[in-house]
């Protein structure tokens, strides 16, 4: 069955971004598995040592309790829950490491995490950016501030006219077209060049051309602005437009490529204050 997993620390973000996760569970008709990682003590006694099973299971039915009492105790949860199929699970673990693990092992179709940003750097924060950068799937990050009644309403995806970033388009006319919402493909034109417009042109055209053929009720606009750098334009057009939703993809790239480039995914899950979904490169390569 298709699955969101839905990581959790208990924290506020983490249960906004499980309300959101519900709800597109719900619109998507998906499955949910309700993840908590919790660290393993450090122990330095031998009597310690011998009782570390018996830590872990009281631990793990301690979590499950507090999940309980959490769902107990919201009304809106428990509607929300009652209508997908859902479990919870908690595990110990190295947060990172326990759940890159748990995404490579299982065939999730979508991962959805809070997000704090740069600065609260928590479970969720640096975590979700590593996740964004390195799950073999869609992720979308939910800060705290997010109105999930307009999540997927203003959509944007910013492009390069690489294969990548159509292919994100294109991914993205099929994926929202179960929301009622508003998407532009973005240029941001560093070159302040005339190329830009042209192909942007030829990409409306081409959509024009989609939408008459394919009878497609997706909406999507094509801008270009000229800007001096990437990630200041983007803020800046996050704030101008009041997006709800950023599309990006990832890059397959190795150590030393990480090394002497920066990533805008990274850079954007810091410090934009809007959602986020994320879409690696061997995902869009698989996808079509």
């Amino acid at each position: 069955m298709k699955t969101i997993l839905i990581p959790i620390d208990f924290s506020a973000t983490s249960i906004h971004a499980l309300r959101a996760g519900l709800i597109i569970a719900q619109k998507k008709k998906l499955a949910v598995k309700i993840l908590n990682i919790y660290d393993v003590p450090v122990y330095k006694t031998q009597v310690n040592e011998l009782n570390i099973n018996e830590y872990l299971d009281e631990r793990a039915k301690s979590t499950r309790e507090f999940f309980n009492e959490l769902i107990r105790s919201d009304l809106n949860l428990i509607e929300q829950l009652s209508k997908v199929h859902y479990e919870f699970k908690t595990i110990a673990g190295v947060a990172k490491l326990t759940l890159l693990d748990e995404i490579s092992e299982n065939n999730y179709n979508l991962i959805v995490m809070g997000n704090t940003g740069a600065g609260r750097i928590k479970i969720f924060g640096s975590l979700t950016a590593e996740i964004m950068e390195n799950a073999n799937c869609p992720v979308i990050g939910i800060p705290l501030n997010s109105n999930l009644d307009e999540l997927f309403s203003n959509v944007v995806i910013p492009i390069d006219f690489s294969d990548l970033s159509k292919e994100s388009v294109n991914f993205s006319k099929k994926w929202f077209a179960d929301f009622n919402c508003n998407i532009t493909a973005l240029n941001l034109n560093l070159s302040d060049n005339y190329v830009a417009a042209k192909q942007m042109n030829e990409l409306a055209m081409f959509e024009f051309y989609d939408k008459s053929v394919n009878n497609s009720n997706t909406l999507i606009s094509f801008k270009v602005e000229n800007e001096l750098y990437f990630e200041s334009g983007i803020l800046k057009y996050i704030d101008k437009e009041n997006v709800s939703l950023v599309v990006m993809h990832t890059h397959k790239r190795g150590f030393f490529k990480e090394l002497i480039e920066k990533s805008y995914t990274k850079i954007l899950s810091y410090y934009a204050k809007t959602a986020m979904l994320v879409l690696p490169e061997t995902f869009l390569e698989d996808y079509y």
